[in-house]
């Protein structure tokens, strides 16, 4: 146990963090306390940025997984764990948190990213923008930053695709992260038939689709509801439950990855395992967790 790299991590920290580290010692097999240490492992990481003490090797954007946790089978790992490519365009649909995967991924892939859009995005706060379509100008502002956002400017105040080709942009990062569709910020929704709308040399696609939705009526909680009803063969009014969700995801088939975000609590972890369930014969790989606190457990997997 003292070897796991997770107790490791502690000794960066202080007695606080020797607490959790306890906590986690003592239900090292319990997934269900072991994700609450690694929440209270991560709040205490957030504060401790400033101090004197070096960060984890690996560790950007206050992110501590570098390494896969294994219990009893399952995974906590960093998202990014999730794309099976060494480099190229990767783009991210659905609903829930497809922005901030983008971000997440961002701080983990290494190497140089941009970040775009095929539909309509607003601008990243904290990213340096850049709206030019000339080479030289992407190229010298990667040479400045390793992370940069490009986009055309459009309606309120939000971002269009680039004029720039997608495979210009692949020669000029080593990764290019693509929103291809919109969800209105809601966490489910159901696809138009010209959505999603991917690159082309496209080398692999995530579909986030938010936990929250789950007991809500689908008329308050889905993009498209109507779209939704008929694939699911459902109502407006009904609340919407995992399986469903998963008949949505196993008719529309549009991504061999699925990433549940917002799963904190219990109950979301339940409903992510019965979510995981009905899509086990798909043959997608799906995976949930919180990008707030940066958790990601394979729950199906292709080879399993």
């Amino acid at each position: 146990m003292e070897n796991h790299p997770f107790i490791n991590y502690t000794l960066y920290f202080d007695k606080k963090l020797q607490k959790c580290q306890e906590k986690a010692n003592s239900h090292m097999y319990n997934n269900a306390v072991f994700r609450k240490s690694i929440t209270c492992f991560h709040k205490i990481f957030s504060f401790n940025q400033t101090s004197a003490c070096p960060l984890p090797t690996g560790t950007e954007s206050g992110i501590i997984f570098s390494e896969v946790y294994r219990q009893k089978g399952a995974a906590v790992m960093r998202v990014s764990a999730l794309i099976h490519v060494s480099s190229g365009i990767i783009s991210i649909i659905g609903s829930g948190g497809k922005t901030t995967l983008m971000r997440t991924l961002a701080g983990q892939l290494p190497g140089t990213v941009i970040l775009t859009t095929t539909t309509h995005i607003y601008p990243l706060d904290g990213l340096p923008l850049v709206t030019e379509n000339n080479p030289a100008v992407i190229q010298r502002a990667l040479q400045q930053n390793r992370v940069i956002s490009i986009g055309t400017p459009g309606r309120n105040g939000k971002l269009t695709a680039p004029a720039l080709s997608f495979d210009q942009l692949r020669q000029m990062a080593r990764w290019v992260l693509v929103e291809a569709d919109g969800s209105r910020r809601l966490p489910l929704k159901a696809h138009a038939p010209y959505e999603p709308v991917i690159p082309l040399d496209n080398r692999s696609t995530i579909w986030v689709i938010g936990a929250s939705g789950f007991g809500k009526p689908v008329s308050e909680t889905v993009h498209r509801p109507e779209l939704f009803c008929r694939i699911t063969g459902s109502c407006p009014d009904d609340l919407v439950t995992p399986e469903m969700a998963a008949a949505a995801v196993t008719a529309e088939n549009l991504a061999a990855v699925i990433y549940l975000n917002q799963v904190e609590t219990e109950n979301d972890w339940k409903n992510a395992r019965i979510f995981a369930a009905a899509l086990k014969k798909t043959g997608m790989t799906v995976a949930a967790g919180s990008l707030y606190h940066h958790t990601c457990e394979i729950l199906n997997h292709p080879s399993r």
